[in-house]
């Protein structure tokens, strides 16, 4: 008898005694889909990927491991837990499998059957045969791939994924929160890089990015922290007592601080009064952006001296970036409790950060201000930008402009040198009215050397009178 359907699953054994194997559901890129046995382990799914073969794990590395990198034992991301990689296979697929030998089995003795009434049925005139319909295969499960996470261990370098808060790297056990934490903070650098990309006449886009990055660092900051938590309360002693249900204590540091007692830990412990003030300016901001339209209210005025009530609230790029890089600072120290040492890559870039885009050169900021052929008096319009470039240099103390004049070529070479000086002078003079530094700004003018419209209608030469501001 030919056993053609069941070959195809053989891996070893005789004809009569064979040894079959079904490998597990994999993505389109190869990873092989894994579930944790430990049903509290919410979502229990998770991908694993190939290491990379010229990987060298340092002894510093191995400090942190719970297993030796590529041995039959797996780590759960979520929770820690270490079993046998059999064990880690979904109980569906496992299933599964039976079904697919015992249908491969069934498909070769239907075959042989078949063989055998087909050569019966072709010697008589009275039988007739037909095979009956086949069965639908069985099929292994696999979850969604749009919803994962894609990291690599940086402590032993496994590509692998998972669908929520990855504590641990499923091949070592070494702690991977940061890692996991730095690839948000890559992608929310990414999306602040895009809002500033944007064009004049974008500013309401530009506007909604930045506050997508901004609940971006703050929602998957508040999750670290409860994941974070919840794993510690899951671990304490026997016998250690109960504590209250988790409610929205994250979004507030001083509750959270108050929950990591429970743990005899403090993740705040390292930051100044600065980086704790920000922390809390930017949790009471999400209110603000998330649930008040950007408009600020008085509990907000409260945390920020330069916010005025009724106003929309400032979304700066390099203000988000910062409040990032205090969360990851916090989901470091985070990462250090999990298994007592500090990761031996702190410091230095991992790839998964090194995949994001890197920054780009800022971009002039032109003013949209209009000035009549030569004069240097500011329109309506230009009074009305100079006072949003007003509130940005407030709401932003390290940024310093530059204030660059320009003119059309009507005049002589020496009057459009004088007047796009004096344009200049205009614009900082009104800043250092409202209350800016006068060493934040430096001035200059280039008369007609730097057109942006090099024709001679009326419209090139009305963009050409212009100031622009230039960070430096």
């Amino acid at each position: 008898m030919k056993f053609n359907n069941l070959n195809r699953y053989r891996v070893g054994g005789t004809d009569s005694n064979m040894q079959l194997a079904i490998k597990p559901p994999a993505t389109p890129s190869g990873r092989i889909y894994r579930m944790s046995p430990n049903e509290d382990a919410h979502p229990q799914h998770f991908v694993m990927g190939n290491p990379s073969p010229d990987f060298e794990i340092t002894a510093e590395a191995r400090k942190r491991m719970k297993l030796e990198p590529r041995s039959k034992q797996t780590v759960c991301p979520y929770s820690g837990v270490v079993a046998p990689d059999e064990s880690f296979t979904h109980p569906d697929d496992r299933q599964a499998a039976l079904d697919m030998v015992k249908q491969a089995a069934v498909e070769d003795m239907r075959a042989a059957v078949s063989d055998m009434l087909r050569g019966v049925a072709s010697r008589s005139k009275s039988i007739t045969y037909r095979p009956a319909p086949r069965r639908a295969k069985p099929r292994l499960t696999f979850h969604r791939a749009d919803l994962l996470r894609d990291l690599v261990c940086d402590h032993c370098s496994r590509d692998y994924g998972v669908y929520a808060i990855g504590l641990f790297c499923p091949d070592c056990g070494a702690p991977n929160l940061r890692l996991h934490f730095e690839r948000e903070h890559a992608l929310v650098n990414a999306q602040v890089e895009l809002a500033e990309a944007q064009d004049e006449g974008l500013e309401e886009l530009s506007y909604r990015l930045l506050g997508n990055a901004h609940e971006d660092v703050l929602t998957a900051f508040e999750a670290t922290l409860k994941t974070v938590y919840l794993f510690g309360i899951a671990n304490r002693p026997e016998g250690a007592p109960a504590v209250k249900p988790v409610a929205n204590d994250f979004q507030n540091l001083e509750r959270a601080e108050k929950r990591f007692k429970d743990l005899d830990f403090n993740p705040f412990d390292g930051l100044g009064e600065d980086d704790l003030a920000t922390l809390r300016l930017n949790i009471q901001k999400r209110h603000i952006i998330g649930h008040n339209l950007g408009v600020v209210d008085a509990k907000f005025a409260e945390h920020a001296n330069e916010a005025r009530i009724g106003e929309t609230v400032h979304l700066v790029g390099d203000d988000i970036k910062r409040f990032a890089a205090i969360c990851q600072a916090v989901i470091d120290r985070l990462d250090e409790w999990l298994c007592g040492a500090p990761s031996p890559t702190l410091g230095s870039t991992s790839e998964e950060t090194a995949k994001s885009p890197k920054p780009k050169e800022p971009k002039k900021k032109t003013l949209d201000i209009r000035f009549d052929t030569d004069r240097a008096t500011l329109q309506p319009d230009g009074r009305k930008a100079v006072e949003q470039i007003t509130a940005l240099l407030k709401a932003q103390p390290g940024l310093n402009l530059s204030i660059e004049g320009h003119t059309d070529d009507t005049g002589t070479p020496a009057r459009n040198a004088a007047l796009s000086m004096e344009r200049a002078e205009a614009v900082q003079a009104i800043l250092v009215q409202s209350g800016i530094a006068e060493n934040r700004l430096k001035v200059a003018g280039y008369g007609a050397a730097r057109p942006v419209s090099k024709g001679a209608a009326e419209a090139d030469r009305a963009a050409n009178r212009r100031v622009e501001l230039v960070r430096y």
